[in-house]
């Protein structure tokens, strides 16, 4: 019966284990998609600032405003992505008509087209980081379910092996093995 007892615990161990192995691996194999993430976000901002020098130069910097890009661009993926995504509407839905001062106008639709065609791969990135995260926290989830099944089944053998001793005669190592089960103040 000790030995059931033993192997029990072993097996309920054996899970933290495996479940914390997975937790490791699940965590290390998000690096490409931040480094990637990086990549792109890098590439976006510098073709939205030439963008936005290209713009200034044409219609000066009302038109920055207009097609918002007169402040700083953000560093976090999801937000470029959104402030992005508003530049090229704003450009397809709203581009100035009116002639540039400077002697020549832009056609907007084709540099929409080149911002949003750089915009795509940062989109299918940053659902990639959402899915490695959902990944982690489903294995820190199976992790502390291991945890919690391993200190219930090592209560519920310490209690049993603290019953045999006692039914054994033994109180003194019955004393021993008793576990505490209150929560501490």
């Amino acid at each position: 019966m000790l030995d059931a007892h033993c192997a029990l615990l072993e097996s309920s161990l054996g899970q933290i284990s495996t479940a914390h192995d997975n937790l490791i691996e699940e965590a290390a194999d998000d690096e490409p998609y931040r480094a990637r993430r990086h990549e792109l976000i890098e590439a976006l901002i510098a073709t939205l600032q030439s963008t936005s020098n290209l713009i200034e130069a044409a219609y000066g910097e009302d038109a920055l405003a207009h097609f918002h890009l007169i402040d700083e661009l953000p560093r976090s993926g999801e937000h470029l992505q959104q402030r992005t995504a508003q530049i090229v509407r704003t450009m397809r839905e709203n581009p100035i008509t009116e002639p540039s001062p400077h002697g020549f106008d832009l056609d907007f639709a084709p540099i929409a087209q080149k911002i949003e065609k750089q915009l795509a791969p940062l989109h299918e990135v940053l659902e990639d980081i959402r899915r490695e995260a959902r990944e982690i926290r489903e294995a820190i989830d199976t992790f502390k379910s291991s945890v919690e099944e391993f200190d219930a089944t090592y209560v519920a053998v310490s209690e049993a092996i603290h019953a045999f001793c006692l039914l054994a005669r033994r109180p003194d190592l019955a004393s021993i093995l008793q576990y505490d089960t209150t929560e501490p103040d």
